[in-house]
């Protein structure tokens, strides 16, 4: 459909740009109520990638994404859909705590993105409630020395 001006109907004369997304005043209650929304996506490199839903497609649950790096939008099908985990984008903010029970959502995305950044953060212990989790650094840590090793494992554990 072109306008008067024999432009397309989603041109935007403010910015000079074409709209792809459905207008908001055509889109349905619940394709409103999900749109800004973030929610983890299985990734095969980091295990889970925190995703903004840019617009949802049809009755099926399929929605088009924008990943938090910006890097592109791309569209999901329901069945990935389907494997989405809510987001509060707020939660990537705060550095993870020393005991994931801390988290503010517990869920495997959160756990292993906290334990992710721990890594990053070369903090390699982290607790899990009564479970001490132990990432393997690849290399030597400071406070990993031959001569600091005996001593901390004389201390006896508090509990």
């Amino acid at each position: 459909m072109l306008t008067v001006c024999g432009r397309g109907a989603d041109y935007n004369p403010t910015n000079g740009e074409s709209q792809w997304e459905k207008p908001d005043e055509l889109k349905s209650e619940q394709e409103r109520a999900t749109e800004g929304s973030w929610v983890w996506l299985p990734s095969t490199k980091s295990g889970f990638e925190p995703v903004r839903v840019v617009s949802t497609r049809g009755q099926d649950g399929s929605f088009v994404c924008e990943p938090k790096s910006g890097t592109g939008r791309r569209r999901i099908d329901s069945k990935e859909s389907s494997r989405a985990i809510p987001l509060d984008p707020s939660h990537l903010e705060r550095p993870p705590p020393d005991d994931l029970v801390m988290l503010p959502a517990v869920n495997e995305a959160m756990i292993l993105h906290a334990l992710g950044a721990r890594f990053v953060a070369d903090e390699m212990f982290t607790s899990i409630g009564g479970i001490l989790v132990s990432i393997n650094p690849f290399k030597q840590l400071p406070h990993f020395t031959p001569t600091q090793v005996p001593a901390a494992s004389r201390t006896s554990p508090s509990c």
